[in-house]
């Protein structure tokens, strides 16, 4: 185990060639990174949809690892630890928003899931 260890910390340099950190150095970006020396590299961010006209809206100081990890969320950040569905449920839903799982794979180590997020209509009742 240790061996591969090894092999991985070896490899790891070719695999992150783009160690950028410049979106979170932006101006309209630098108050959502809680941490000023933590923050996502570029080539690996999560990117939220952009609102038009928004400088940064599409900035969270988040990256992809084998799932979504904010790193140092700030106190008003919504996080939900866990975002998919059940093994015995098909959908969850967050308020107004339905996940279902499209297709999961299972590795050794991880576990690949595909995931369909809609954003639902609530019924009113009066």
């Amino acid at each position: 185990m240790l061996m591969c260890w090894i092999l991985f910390l070896q490899e790891l340099p070719k695999l992150l060639q783009d160690l950028a950190t410049t979106d979170a150095d932006l101006p309209w970006n630098k108050s959502k990174n809680r941490f000023p020396n933590i923050k996502p590299y570029n080539n690996n961010r999560v990117k939220l949809l952009s609102e038009p006209g928004t400088a940064g809206s599409d900035f969270i100081n988040a990256s992809f690892v084998s799932f979504i990890a904010t790193q140092g969320p700030l106190p008003g950040t919504i996080f939900i630890h866990t975002y998919w569905p059940e093994d015995n449920k098909p959908m969850t839903v967050f308020s107004d928003i339905l996940i279902s799982k499209v297709s999961e794979e299972a590795f050794p180590d991880w576990t690949v899931r595909t995931l369909k997020v809609e954003k639902v209509q609530t019924a009113k009742f009066t």
